[in-house]
């Protein structure tokens, strides 16, 4: 099983507008790499949510959900991380995983406007 606890990482939507679809997500990918990756942008503090979709084993389905507390900061990452690469840290300890190191570089990851959010 690839599970890390992400429980104190928020799963709550924001306001309509504010809600982003990802995908293209590694299968290592949970709700820590979304949080550290919006981070690394400055967008902490607009931060709302995110959720990671996987599978049984806890692989990532590669496809998420960021919330952000207002419409202008979810358009404002969009921007910013529409083409992001997600790579693993060589340090992680997921890194132990045979199947994870060998992906461990990441990709690019898509992120566009959730369908629900748009009127």
């Amino acid at each position: 099983r690839l599970t890390r606890d992400t429980s104190q990482v928020s799963k709550e939507q924001g306001p309509l507008g504010a809600n982003l679809f990802t995908c293209r997500l590694p299968e290592w990918a949970d709700e820590i790499d979304l949080y550290r990756l919006v981070a690394s942008v400055g967008l902490k503090e607009d931060f709302q949510g995110c959720a990671v979709m996987r599978h049984d084993e806890g692989f990532s389905k590669n496809v998420g959900f960021l919330s952000f507390k207002t419409p202008n900061a979810a358009f404002r990452a969009l921007n910013l991380l529409d083409g992001a690469q997600l790579s693993l840290d060589s340090q992680d300890e997921r890194m132990t995983i045979p199947q994870v190191k060998k992906k461990a570089g990441g990709r690019l990851i898509v992120v566009d406007v959730k369908r629900t959010d748009l009127a």
